[in-house]
């Protein structure tokens, strides 16, 4: 019986770090300029806000994406975490899963202005 238990303990956790890896590598990355932010909850506390995030691509086919933010959405800026509304203007990388109907960050990193 213990045999059996540690056997499935083991076959769970390969399978648990395989799921997330396949996750982690699904992730996708856009560059652009953040025209437009979207806020429907923001947690100041803990500097998790949720909404959408509107990224200009002037090189894309599709100039406009909208990306979903989550509760779970690491925003930084610098070595400083931000808060959704602040992104508006700049420049930033966001990384992104497919998701039914978008895109949903998991990431989103503040890039340095560029230089004229």
């Amino acid at each position: 019986m213990r045999k059996e238990l540690k056997s499935l303990t083991a076959i769970a956790m390969a399978g648990a770090i395989l799921g997330y890896s396949m996750h982690a590598s699904a992730d996708e990355r856009v560059d652009g300029k953040v025209v437009r932010t979207e806020l429907t909850f923001c947690d100041f506390a803990s500097h998790r806000c949720q909404g959408t995030v509107t990224l200009e691509q002037p090189s894309a086919k599709d100039a406009l994406v909208t990306i979903r933010v989550g509760g779970e959405t690491i925003i930084t800026m610098g070595a400083e975490q931000a808060y959704l509304p602040t992104l508006k203007g700049n420049l930033v990388s966001v990384s992104y899963v497919p998701e039914k109907g978008g895109k949903l960050a998991t990431s989103i990193a503040v890039l340095p202005a560029k230089n004229p």
